[in-house]
């Protein structure tokens, strides 16, 4: 990618294989995209150790964020006697 692009990638950017096979290495095959927007499309796609996935709305991401909140806080006042 980086003889097709004439310079070395900067080290905020990745290069993305479209069809998803990395050994297609064909240059209509490869873009360079930062490294956050890269991670979000792959991200979308990772299956977790449990089987689940991530794909949440916000709403729900809200809501899963408050409930590990609350149990932190549970589990602190536990830990220190509270």
């Amino acid at each position: 990618m980086e003889d097709a692009l004439g310079r070395p990638l900067r080290s905020d950017e990745d290069v993305h294989h479209k069809d998803g096979d990395r050994a297609n290495n064909a240059p209509d095959n490869l873009e360079v995209l930062p490294h956050g927007e890269h991670a979000r499309l792959h991200n979308h796609e990772r299956t977790y150790r449990r089987g689940y996935r991530l794909n949440l709305t916000d709403e729900a991401r809200a809501a899963r964020a408050e409930r590990m909140r609350q149990m932190r806080r549970a589990a602190i006042a536990k830990a220190t006697g509270q």
